[in-house]
Order: C-alpha cells, then sequence, then structure tokens
C-alpha cells in the first residue's frame, strides 16, 4: 500500500513521459502499474487533445484522468468530461473571422472545421501534406456556431502572417477577461478559455476528490507544466526541461525522457 505522503501523481507527455520519438518505454509502463496498485491516483497532464494521445497511453489501464488541451478538459478513464473550461464561440467570434486565418475546432474531442475554412485552406496553408492531413482527418461543421461552447481553438496562418496574427489576438486578449493564448510555433496560435491551465484544472479535480496540493507529485517540463508544478506539494523537472521549469521545481530528474527519467524518479523517491 502506498505509506507516503503523496496520493496523486500528475505527468506531463511530450518532453517527460514521452521520448523524443513518442514513444514509452515497457518499465515506464510497469512503474506506472505499481504506483496505481500502490494506492496512487495517475493524471495525465498534457496539451494535446485526448484524440492526440497516442492510442497505447490510451490503453494504459491504470491511468485514473487525462487533464488535455493544456487544461481545457479533465476526462476519465471511461472516456467521461468531468471538468470543461471551454470557450464560448461568441467570445471570440469577432475576431477569428480574418481571411488571414484558418480556423480548427475542438469540440468533444473531435476536431471540426467550417465549410467556408475548408475552402481556404490552401490559400493559407502552402505545404499540401498538411493541407491533406488536416482535409483528411477533421470533421465539417455547420459554419454557424453561435453560443456554442468550444474546448480549444486552432488559428493557423501562413509564416508570414505570425505577428500580424500575434498583434491581433494579443489585442483582444488583453481587453477580455475570458480567453487565453499558447503558442508554440510560428504558424499557430492555441485559443483557450482563461482558466484552461493545467494547474488549474489539477487544483479543480483535486478539490473534487478531496486531495490536498500538498498530497500531489508533478512532473513537467515545458512552460505550460509551470502553473502546474506551482500548485502541488513537490514539483520535479525534467533533466531536459527548460531553466523555468528547472527554477520552479524542487527536484530534478537524474535522467532524461529519453532514458525514462519519470519511472527512475519515482523508484527511488517513492521506493516502489
Amino acid at each position: 500500500m502506498n505509506n507516503n505522503k503523496y496520493k496523486m501523481v500528475s505527468i506531463d507527455l511530450d518532453g517527460t513521459l514521452l521520448t523524443k520519438n513518442k514513444t514509452i518505454s515497457m518499465k515506464t509502463i510497469h512503474v506506472l502499474e505499481k504506483l496505481s496498485k500502490a494506492g496512487y491516483i495517475i493524471v495525465i497532464s498534457t496539451g494535446r487533445s485526448m484524440i492526440g494521445i497516442p492510442k497505447k497511453i490510451r490503453n494504459i489501464n491504470c491511468v485514473d484522468y487525462f487533464i488535455t488541451s493544456n487544461g481545457a478538459s479533465c476526462v476519465d478513464k471511461n472516456g467521461r468530461y468531468v471538468i470543461e473550461n471551454w470557450i464560448n464561440y461568441n467570445d471570440v467570434e469577432e475576431f477569428i473571422k480574418d481571411n488571414n486565418f484558418f480556423v480548427e475546432y475542438l469540440i468533444s474531442g473531435q476536431w471540426y472545421i467550417t465549410k467556408d475554412d475548408l475552402k481556404q485552406i490552401t490559400r493559407v496553408i502552402k505545404d499540401k501534406r498538411i493541407v491533406d492531413y488536416i482535409v483528411d482527418t477533421r470533421n465539417i461543421i455547420d459554419n454557424s456556431l453561435n453560443g456554442m461552447n468550444i474546448e480549444k481553438i486552432n488559428l493557423n496562418f501562413s509564416h508570414d502572417k505570425y505577428y500580424y496574427a500575434l498583434k491581433k489576438v494579443n489585442n483582444v486578449v488583453k481587453n477580455s477577461k475570458k480567453i487565453r493564448t499558447w503558442t508554440d510555433k510560428k504558424h499557430k496560435l492555441d485559443i483557450y478559455s482563461i482558466y484552461a491551465t493545467k494547474g488549474n484544472t489539477l487544483k479543480q479535480l483535486a478539490n473534487n476528490i478531496n486531495i490536498d496540493s500538498s498530497q500531489i507529485i508533478a512532473f513537467g517540463d515545458d512552460d505550460n507544466d509551470l502553473e502546474m508544478l506551482s500548485y502541488v506539494g513537490c514539483a520535479v523537472a525534467m533533466k531536459n526541461g527548460n531553466d523555468n521549469v528547472k527554477n520552479k521545481a524542487k527536484y530534478i530528474t537524474e535522467f532524461d525522457n529519453d532514458n525514462n527519467g519519470v519511472a527512475e524518479f519515482i523508484k527511488n523517491y517513492l521506493i516502489l
């Protein structure tokens, strides 16, 4: 049984649990299974949508919850949405109607594009492989999204429109108390509810199941993990993590994400 003071472990995916090749080792899976048998609640906390999480991860039976889309949603192991920090379309409609943008909408775990945006993909995105992928994987939705709650919005644009898009969106964000943005690429901006952060959603989940922040361990490597690491009792940065994360953490793993950094830390720190 779990004789430690900790009850929950929250783990980022890319750069943390997953290797650079986006895989997970059997060693790491076995450690997660031991964690679960010892009584820990295991949470995957990722910037990915649920549909974007590798099937191998989604099929690990010992994972109890998935915090997805940087905190926009929390989904339990049965696929039920237990927390929804979503945007209302009416709060973003005015500025996303721009011919320089191609917009994708994540709604209840599925990606959609409108009929109007479908017509302009090739004008905004020049890489045929990306265009073909979007056309093949996105559902078509009616142009009218009035009043609809949306998990996450991707704003896509050509590289030369990056600063135009950033300025336009940031002007809206400054005057809004409802939305925030995240970007790690120069052709895409992610738009979320202001409440959609890993830290806030982990807090909501912990409150729902009566776990104190001091009883949570969290692992991360990048800036979108900072709020989560600030909230928990034991913040762990990956050896390969950036300086912001390392400065926030109580511990730094001995090994990086390509060498079972999370699993090795858990084995040694929690004495499994």
